[in-house]
């Protein structure tokens, strides 16, 4: 069984909902369930056009079956199904899911880049501290 930690975000519509939603469907996901999340926190949008809402903010932890890949193609069809619509990068969404670590069999990766990265200055990283020395290499540069 691999653990994989996943940042939520939302600044489209009925924000506390659609993470709500998100979180109820990756329980539910194939071969997976969800362990732990953190609170809900409310943040600025970090580039992008100006003018948009503010997010909303979240992290979980899931233990999953899935390799990562299967489990990436599993996050987007989560977001798809939360109306979320291909558009320009950093723009507003109804529904955020990132993949930030998966630690496996097949041993640990981090997929931290671009908005992810960011993880480690938000209030959600207080919730989860790195899980080791390939994390902090990885994603603090």
């Amino acid at each position: 069984m691999a653990r994989a930690l996943m940042a939520l975000g939302s600044n489209l519509g009925d924000r506390p909902t659609l993470l709500r939603s998100a979180l109820l469907a990756l329980d539910r996901a194939p071969r997976s369930r969800l362990l732990k999340r953190s609170r809900s926190y409310a943040t600025q949008p970090v580039g992008g056009p100006a003018g948009q809402d503010g997010f909303l903010n979240a992290a979980a932890l899931i233990e999953t079956q899935l390799p990562p890949q299967r489990l990436l193609d599993e996050l987007h069809a989560i977001e798809h199904s939360l109306g979320r619509a291909s558009a320009e990068r950093w723009t507003a969404r109804t529904i955020d899911l990132d993949l930030l670590l998966y630690d496996g069999p097949r041993g640990r990766d981090s997929f931290s880049t671009g908005d992810a990265a960011r993880l480690s200055d938000t209030p959600v990283a207080n919730e989860y501290p790195p899980p080791g020395p390939a994390y902090s290499s990885r994603s603090r540069s």
